[in-house]
């Protein structure tokens, strides 16, 4: 059995000392002879990060944790609502339209819908 193979058969039995491992800040390089997944630039891998959230239906304190490393790249509110509608086109339309009230949350917009006209 490889490295690779390993680490995803420890992943798969949610083998907790390995879980750990990978999500401790300072995760060694190389866990069970795998490499860990860093050729992401910051933004990207923030993104990235910011994605995993929407999609999996994170808290908004979740998304705003998110949302604040991204913007500290650089990225602007509106590559965070391109992640939205990424993460939503592949997690459907009712996590979209969830999603798309914790980011508003996250980036101090108040989507007052009572008040708001849709045609």
């Amino acid at each position: 059995m490889n490295a690779t193979e390993d680490l995803l058969r420890r992943l798969a039995a949610n083998d907790e000392p390995s879980l750990r491992a990978l999500f401790r800040p300072t995760a060694p390089a190389n866990l069970a002879g795998a490499e860990r997944p860093s050729v992401l630039d910051r933004q990207t891998r923030t993104l990235v990060q910011l994605a995993a959230l929407l999609a999996s239906d994170a808290a908004t304190t979740s998304v705003r944790w998110a949302v604040d490393r991204v913007s500290a790249t650089g990225a602007d509110d509106a590559a965070l609502v391109r992640v939205l509608l990424v993460a939503g086109s592949l997690a459907g339309s009712a996590q979209m339209v969830a999603s798309a009230w914790r980011l508003a949350l996250a980036i101090d917009i108040d989507l007052d819908l009572e008040s708001w006209d849709a045609a």
